[in-house]
């Protein structure tokens, strides 16, 4: 199976859409000795339910300590055992949080999309993906990023495979997951690339407001590709300021500051 997903590694939350599918889950997992009971019986109720009720075994050479956990929303309801990002230490591209949450939505949802074809549990799902991501600005080096990328696809010429168990009611998923590509640049870049590439309806209210201006209200996607911006991403942890020539950040001017919703609150 073929997966191509964008991630958005949130402190508070894990956005990601996966094979043009959104998912949503806290970025919090909680560390597990084993597997837990099954409440459910009905198959189709499990499947459905799945990325809300999420436990996993998780054993990959990217992690710090792989093992038995509860992802997003289902390790969320027991707050005193749980684990979530520092937002005060940052450095979220050496956190095992996001890469366990991205492995475990990713296998996830390749479990949902086998059953909804399928109408029957595999015993075992092969996974070749894609990944494009960002990491904030006040984080960000070329070498940081790589350094992050090769925790999902390893050194060239090294690949590494993860392999994701996937727990549905009494029965169990192998998903093992090989990411072909990883591309990770700054917070605030993506959103050009989706401005560039949405349907011409997205600058809709841009063009109410610049109405009584020819030049900008004739403007498409494309004419952003030769402009410079700034753009401002507010965050959890930090808020950054992007300053960019087309989709291309201009890094000496690219910086974050600890201003997010959850450093301010």
């Amino acid at each position: 199976m073929k997966v191509r997903s964008i991630t958005d590694f949130g402190n508070s939350k894990t956005k990601m859409r996966i094979n043009g599918v959104r998912i949503e889950q806290p970025s919090v997992i909680k560390r597990l000795h084993s597997p837990e009971p099954a409440s459910e019986t009905d198959i189709e109720k499990n499947v459905a339910n799945l990325l809300d009720e999420l436990s996993v075994n998780i054993a990959s050479p990217s992690l710090k300590r792989s093992g038995f956990f509860s992802v997003g929303q289902h390790a969320n309801l027991d707050a005193l055992k749980s684990e979530n990002m520092n937002i005060k230490l940052g450095k979220k591209s050496k956190h095992d949080i996001p890469i366990i949450m991205n492995l475990s939505l990713t296998a996830a949802q390749a479990v949902k999309e086998f059953y909804k074809k399928n109408k029957k549990l595999p015993r075992k799902i092969d996974v070749q993906g894609t990944l494009t991501g960002a990491i904030p600005a006040s984080e960000y080096t070329s070498e940081i990023a790589k350094e992050f990328e090769e925790r999902f696809t390893g050194k060239e010429g090294s690949p590494i495979v993860h392999i994701v168990i996937v727990y549905v009611g009494s029965q169990s998923v192998t998903v093992t997951i090989k990411y072909t590509n990883a591309k990770v640049t700054q917070e605030g870049i993506p959103a050009l690339y989706a401005l560039i590439e949405a349907k011409d309806t997205i600058l809709r209210k841009f063009r109410e407001l610049y109405k009584d201006d020819p030049k900008r209200n004739s403007m498409t996607q494309r004419d952003f590709l030769s402009l410079k911006g700034l753009g401002i991403d507010i965050g959890s942890g930090t808020t950054e300021y992007i300053h960019s020539r087309g989709v291309n950040p201009v890094l000496q001017n690219c910086h974050g500051e600890k201003r997010g919703v959850g450093t301010c609150s």
